[in-house]
């Protein structure tokens, strides 16, 4: 099962209990630290040799 078929229940969830600012608030932040936690180590991975 997909990452993406699990989260869409959550945030339709929260946005129906909580109102959809908060839900949609939350998705941005969780996609702004996974752009950050994917983004911040690319120059530097690229920079590592692979032939060992």
């Amino acid at each position: 099962m997909s990452v993406r078929l699990k989260v869409n229940p959550i945030v339709l969830a929260v946005g129906i209990t909580r109102g959809w600012s908060s839900a949609l608030a939350g998705v941005g932040a969780a996609v702004a630290v996974l752009t950050a936690v994917v983004e911040a180590p690319g120059e530097d991975v690229e920079r590592l040799s692979v032939n060992a």
